[in-house]
């Protein structure tokens, strides 16, 4: 295994553990999840009876648009991180230093808040 496919399979089990942590304490996206588990069975029970031909092209669009959006959403969590980074060495070597004292939660998260409790901008931290 290379270094690329170690990353790609770091950031996959991250990205799938902060989904299942967000599905788990989201009441809205629960209720999501069991609308999408409930059509998916609808939508077996709908395409039983169709010829294999049509069953086959409905079952490849849909898994072909779900690796399609698995696809961005990887994307967009890894330029998420390099433009995170980016915009860290911007602050960090700009002449006006932003010290991590001075980003709130609303600019970066938890990321520069391990040495702050709390901000005027934001609430304390929990």
């Amino acid at each position: 295994m290379d270094r690329e496919e170690i990353y790609e399979m770091v950031i996959r089990e991250m990205t799938e553990a902060a989904v299942r942590e967000r599905n788990e304490q989201s009441p809205e996206e629960q209720e999501l999840q069991d609308k999408v588990a409930r059509l998916s069975k609808e939508m077996q029970e709908k395409i039983k009876d169709l010829p294999e031909d049509v069953k086959k092209a409905i079952t490849d669009y849909v898994e072909a648009t779900l690796l399609a959006a698995d696809h961005d959403c990887l994307y967009l969590y890894e330029q998420g991180a390099k433009d995170c980074v980016a915009l860290l060495k911007k602050l960090f070597t700009s002449s006006k230093v932003i010290w991590p004292e001075r980003i709130c939660e609303n600019t970066f998260s938890r990321l520069a808040l391990e040495r702050r409790r709390s901000c005027s901008l934001c609430s304390p931290i929990r």
